[in-house]
C-alpha cells in the first residue's frame, strides 16, 4: 500500500463547508485584523479569504472590503455563509501570486499564515508585487507569517499530532483534526498531511 501524501490525497481547501467546521471560529488575528480594516481610509482586500473567517466580521462592521482566494469551495461556503446574513461581498477566484483586480485598496492583508502558501521565492517576490501595484497611494499591506519555532523544527519527522477536537454541529459527536509533519531543512520546506475524523 503507498503511503498517503499530498499528490494523492484532496487538498484540505477542497471542502470550504468541512473546512469551515473547523476554521470558523479561531480566534487567531481576528480582532486585530479587523481593526486594521475599520481604521483603512479606502476600500480593503483581504487575500486567502477562505470561508471569511475575518471577511465576513468586516464586513459586519461597514468595512468596504473585497476577497480573492484560490480555491472555489472555500469561496462558495463564504457566499452562502454571506447571503444568510444578507450580504454579497465581492469575491475573486485567483492565485495570490497571480492576480489582477479592478480596484486598488487603502488596505491589503493575507491573515492567518497564508502568505506561506506562496512555496517559491519567486511566488513570493511576484506576491508582493502584485500587492504593491494594487495598493492606493499611501496603502498598506499587512500579512503575518509562520513562524518556526523549536517544537516544530525538532518535531521527529511523520510525528501525528492532534490539532483540535471539536462537536459536530448536527451530530455533537467529536471530530478531530490531525497533522502529520515534516520538515525539509534544506529547501525549507515545511508538509503537512491534514486528517479529519468524524466520529459517528
Amino acid at each position: 500500500m503507498n503511503e498517503p501524501t499530498a499528490s494523492n490525497l484532496p487538498s484540505i481547501f477542497a471542502d470550504g463547508d468541512l473546512y469551515d467546521l473547523f476554521g470558523k471560529d479561531v480566534p487567531y488575528g481576528l480582532d486585530f485584523y479587523v481593526a486594521l480594516a475599520r481604521a483603512a481610509k479606502g476600500p480593503v482586500l483581504d487575500i486567502a479569504c477562505g470561508t471569511g473567517r475575518v471577511l465576513l466580521p468586516c464586513l459586519q462592521a461597514g468595512v468596504d472590503i473585497e476577497g480573492l482566494d484560490l480555491f472555489e469551495p472555500m469561496l462558495k461556503t463564504l457566499r452562502a455563509k454571506a447571503a444568510a446574513l444578507g450580504l454579497s461581498p465581492r469575491l475573486y477566484q485567483a492565485d495570490m501570486s497571480d492576480f489582477s483586480l479592478p480596484r486598488r485598496f487603502a488596505l491589503v492583508m493575507i491573515p492567518f499564515n497564508a502568505f506561506i502558501h506562496n512555496m517559491t521565492q519567486e511566488a513570493q517576490i511576484r506576491c508582493l508585487q502584485l500587492c504593491r501595484e494594487h495598493l492606493l497611494p499611501g496603502g498598506e499591506l499587512t500579512f503575518d507569517t509562520f513562524f518556526p519555532a523549536l517544537e516544530f523544527v525538532s518535531t521527529p519527522e511523520k510525528t501525528r499530532v492532534l490539532e483540535g477536537e471539536f462537536p459536530h454541529p448536527q451530530t455533537g459527536l467529536p471530530m478531530r483534526m490531525y497533522d502529520t509533519r515534516s520538515i525539509d531543512r534544506v529547501g525549507q520546506l515545511f508538509h503537512s498531511l491534514n486528517e479529519i475524523e468524524l466520529l459517528a
